[in-house]
């Protein structure tokens, strides 16, 4: 399979480089490109908690505000923020 016009995020395969441009400027793939994003910051974020746990003695627990920043910024890599 040809990588160059395969989306991994989509799980999508195309037959032309039009094809695959198009899809890659979709609301469709946006969206879900965003929440691939937030999903790794939130992934790098728990780890961050975890590690400072323990290393601190910290509960580590979060405020109510702490996907507050995720969520921002998918909004904003989706263009509705």
């Amino acid at each position: 399979m040809d990588k160059s016009r395969s989306c991994q995020t989509c799980g999508k395969h195309f037959n032309t480089v039009n094809a695959y441009s198009n899809h890659l400027k979709s609301k469709k793939h946006r969206e879900a490109a965003a929440r691939e994003d937030v999903q790794q910051v939130n992934a790098k974020n728990e780890q961050n908690r975890k590690d400072a746990t323990s290393s601190s003695g910290h509960s580590g627990e979060m405020g109510a505000t702490g996907g507050v920043a995720e969520e921002h910024q998918l909004q904003k890599n989706i263009g509705t923020a």
